[in-house]
């Protein structure tokens, strides 16, 4: 786990290093949480890793099993397709929706956040990067003025919650490329395409995911069935 950011409190630390270790592989899926380690890990009290793991379980993230405490979720991705699948549907038409009414100051707006993020990503400072891909994404999106599908899409960004997509090699720099797409259709004011880019981003982002995590799940099958083997020896 990382212990070098800076956030406002050691809750956040703790949500945002254990998020990174579940998605990485460092902690695996089933495996049981226990408070009083994992703060030790982290060289915290246990108090802002309670606070944290609360937070996780709220999300899906951690689940509680009987006769076992709290584990790691396993994540399920025909939930996940199902997830991306709705949100490629409502986020493409918001974004086509809100292109026609985003100002001049917008577009200045989210093109400073592409320059940032691009910054960020050169220096390998990722963590900035989920709050500044938040607020391109409202940016766009609140322009729409629907706010029934933006509390929908809010909703499924909360409840498929495995965006630490900068544990994946690549992710963020194929990521910027495709928001430069967006933000040249945005100031084309070419409405359609910028749905289908927006589309064509949410997708993307679910299939690094999906193949990510498999890769992850066949290197960890190897490895148990590796030492099962040396077991027999």
């Amino acid at each position: 786990m990382r212990d070098n950011l800076r956030f406002k409190t050691k809750k956040d630390i703790a949500v945002s290093l254990l998020r990174e270790a579940i998605l990485s592989g460092e902690l695996e899926p089933g495996e049981k949480i226990a408070q009083i380690d994992i703060a030790k890990r982290l060289g915290m009290s246990p108090t802002p890793v309670r606070e944290a793991i609360r937070e996780l379980q709220a999300h899906g993230i951690l689940n509680y099993e009987a006769h076992k405490g709290v584990v790691v979720a396993e994540v399920d991705l025909d939930q996940a397709a199902d997830v991306y699948e709705m949100r490629e549907l409502l986020e493409a038409r918001l974004a086509s929706y809100g292109c026609a009414h985003l100002t001049r100051s917008d577009l200045q707006e989210l093109k400073g956040l592409h320059v940032e993020m691009c910054s960020r990503t050169r220096q390998g400072d990722f963590q900035p990067i989920r709050q500044l891909n938040y607020r391109f994404h409202w940016l766009i999106y609140e322009a729409a003025n629907r706010p029934p599908w933006l509390a929908e899409v809010s909703r499924l960004w909360t409840q498929f919650p495995w965006d630490t997509l900068h544990v994946i090699p690549d992710r963020h720099a194929q990521s910027m490329r495709e928001h430069e797409r967006i933000i040249d259709a945005l100031e084309g004011r070419d409405c359609p395409r910028a749905g289908e880019c927006m589309a064509v981003h949410i997708l993307a982002g679910f299939n690094a995911l999906k193949e990510f995590l498999t890769t992850r799940r066949g290197e960890g099958a190897m490895r148990s069935g590796g030492s099962k083997a040396e077991d027999r020896q």
